[in-house]
C-alpha cells in the first residue's frame, strides 16, 4: 500500500514502530519491562534491544520496498533492451526479467534513512529516571524534504540521537508526530495493530478524550509536561497503567454522556496514546490525522481514496458541515433532488426559481459533495410560521443519522430566529417526521401565500410541530453518528 501510495504522488515518511519487539527481546533476557505513563524506562539492555530492532526493521522494510513496482511499470508492458514493448531502455515491464544498470534500479522505489532526529534526553520527571529514554528536540527539515524532493520514501525509527553524540530510544509516536509537524504534513497516519472504530472527531473532542482517559496525568514539579493534548495512558505491557486505568479515568468522568458516546469512549480506551499523537498532530500544523486497523488489506488505500473512509480521524477543519448554501451549491442541490422530482416527491423548481430561494438553503457537505439539502422559509403573512421545503438526504447517506441531525439544526435555527413553528408538506415521510414530533393539521395552518400554491393533486399532507419547548440543537458531544464518522467535537 506504502509503495502505491508513493506511485500515485504522495510525498512519504514512514516512521516505524517497534514496542511489541522490544518488549519481547528484554523479556527473553528476563529483565522487566517498564513503562510510566506513555513512556518507557530506557536502561542499557533495553537500548541495546531498541537498537537492534529498528536495525531488523529498517532492513525489511528497505527491502520490501525495494521490491516493490514503481509506477513505470504499470503503465508500460516491456523493456526495449530485452526486444519487448517499452519506451526507454532499461525500463522493465510486467512479467519481464529485471533489467540491468541505473535505469533498472531507478524504476524501483529509493528509500532514504538517516539521522534525520535531533533528540534529548527525557531526564527525571516526577522523581523517575528515564535513563536513555529520548524525547524529540529538532527535525531535520532540510534532509527529509531533500529526499522527498528527489522521490525517495523517508524511513525513520525511534532512535535519536544527542548533540552529544549518545543514542537515546524515544517514543515512536512523539517522534512521528514532531516530524509531521515540522515538514508540515498534509496527513499523519497511524497503523495500529487491531480494531479501529470508522469514525470521526474534531480536535477539541480528542484532545477532550485523550485527556479523559488519563486520570492521573499531571505535569512535574519542574514543569516538565506533554503539553495540551498529550496526556496519554499507554496500552497496558505489563506495567501498573493501562487499561484498567483508562477505563476508571472514563467511569469518573463520563458517566454523565449518553450512553452512545461513552461506550464509543470505551471501545477506544486502547488506543489512548494513538489518540494523543493525532491530536497533538491536529493542533500543530497537520490538517488531519488518521488511525487505521493495519490488518484490513488495503486499510491505506481506502482510507486516503475512499470518501467515507474505513478508521478513525481527528480533523481541525469542517470535513463535514451543516451551513447556509451558496450559489455554488445550487447546482449540486439540484443534482440530489432529481431524482425525487422524477419520482414527484419533490416539486420541480426551475433555475431560476432555486436562485431566488439561495437565502433559504441550507446544506450538509462532506469533502465537498452535497450529502443533504432542505429550505427554511419563512412567510410574512404569518410571523412566527417557517415551513421546511425539499428536505433530503443523498440515499447512500441515509440511516446514518444525518436526517436527525440535520432538521434539530433547522428547528434550532428556526427558533432562534423567533418562529414559533414550522410547517412542511410530505408525501412519503409523514412517519419519520411524526417521530420527530410533528402532528397533522389543515390547510388553515398555511400562511395564505403558501395555501394558494398548494397543489391538490400531488396529495401531500400537512405536518406542523410548535418550536416553544425546542430543546437546544444537541451539540457534538452527544456522539450521534453523521455520515459513520462519529463526531464527539
Amino acid at each position: 500500500d506504502a509503495a502505491l501510495v508513493r506511485n500515485l504522488g504522495v510525498r512519504l515518511v514512514i516512521v516505524l514502530g517497534s514496542s511489541a519487539l522490544i518488549d519481547e527481546k528484554v523479556r527473553q533476557q528476563n529483565r522487566p519491562v517498564e513503562y510510566v505513563g506513555a513512556h518507557r524506562v530506557t536502561d542499557k539492555v533495553t537500548l541495546a534491544a531498541a537498537m537492534e530492532t529498528a536495525g531488523t526493521l529498517r532492513a525489511e522494510v528497505e527491502a520490501t520496498l525495494s521490491a516493490a513496482p514503481a509506477a513505470q511499470v504499470f503503465r508500460r508492458h516491456g523493456r526495449v533492451d530485452g526486444g519487448s514493448r517499452g519506451e526507454h531502455p532499461g525500463e522493465e515491464g510486467l512479467g519481464s526479467s529485471p533489467g540491468r544498470g541505473a535505469d533498472a534500479f531507478a524504476a524501483r522505489l529509493r528509500v532514504a534513512s538517516g539521522n534525520f532526529v535531533r533528540a534529548k534526553r527525557r531526564g527525571v520527571v516526577n522523581g523517575v529516571d528515564f535513563m536513555r529514554t529520548g524525547e524529540v528536540r529538532s527535525v531535520d527539515v532540510a534532509g527529509i524534504t531533500q529526499q522527498l524532493d528527489l522521490g525517495s520514501v523517508v524511513l525513520v525509527t525511534s532512535i535519536g540521537h544527542s548533540a552529544a553524540g549518545e543514542t537515546l530510544n524515544c517514543n515512536t509516536y512523539d517522534t512521528a508526530t514532531a516530524i509531521a509537524q515540522a515538514i508540515h504534513a498534509d496527513k499523519l497516519v497511524c497503523m495500529h495493530d487491531g480494531p479501529v472504530d470508522n469514525g470521526w472527531i474534531s480536535l477539541n473532542a480528542a484532545l477532550r478524550r485523550a485527556n479523559a482517559m488519563d486520570g492521573s496525568h499531571s505535569s512535574s514539579d519542574e514543569g516538565d509536561s506533554d503539553g495540551p493534548g498529550t496526556a496519554v495512558l499507554s496500552r497496558s505491557r505489563g506495567g501498573k497503567a493501562g487499561k484498567a486505568d483508562g477505563e476508571k479515568a472514563l467511569s469518573k468522568r463520563h458517566k454523565a454522556m449518553p450512553p452512545r458516546t461513552r461506550n464509543f469512549l470505551e471501545s477506544t480506551v486502547e488506543l489512548s496514546a494513538e489518540l494523543g499523537a493525532l491530536a497533538r498532530a491536529v493542533e500543530g500544523s497537520v490538517r488531519r490525522a488518521h488511525l487505521l486497523d493495519s490488518s484490513v488489506e488495503g486499510a491505506l488505500l481506502l482510507e486516503l481514496y475512499t470518501r467515507d473512509g474505513i478508521g478513525l480521524m481527528v480533523s481541525a477543519d469542517a470535513y463535514q458541515e451543516m451551513r447556509e448554501a451558496t450559489e455554488a451549491d445550487l447546482d449540486g442541490i439540484a443534482e440530489l433532488l432529481q431524482p425525487l422530482v422524477d419520482d414527484g416527491v419533490v416539486v420541480e423548481r426551475s433555475p431560476e426559481q432555486m436562485f431566488q430561494m439561495l437565502d433559504t438553503w441550507r446544506v450538509v457537505e462532506r469533502e465537498g459533495l452535497i450529502i443533504a439539502c432542505a429550505a427554511l422559509i419563512e412567510y410574512p403573512s404569518r410571523p412566527g410560521v417557517g415551513e421546511v421545503a425539499a428536505f433530503t438526504v443523498r440515499p447512500s447517506y441515509q440511516g446514518r443519522g444525518i436526517g436527525d441531525r440535520f432538521l434539530a439544526r433547522l428547528e434550532h435555527e428556526a427558533r432562534t430566529r423567533g418562529f414559533d413553528s414550522l410547517f412542511l408538506l410530505t408525501t412519503r415521510t409523514a412517519d419519520w417526521f411524526r417521530v420527530k414530533g410533528y402532528s397533522t393539521a389543515g390547510l388553515d395552518a398555511l400562511p395564505t401565500e403558501k395555501r394558494a400554491r398548494v397543489d391538490a393533486m400531488r396529495n401531500s399532507q400537512i405536518y406542523l410541530k410548535t418550536l416553544e419547548d425546542l430543546d437546544e440543537v444537541p451539540t457534538n458531544e452527544d456522539g450521534e453518528l453523521i455520515n459513520g464518522k462519529v463526531n464527539l467535537g
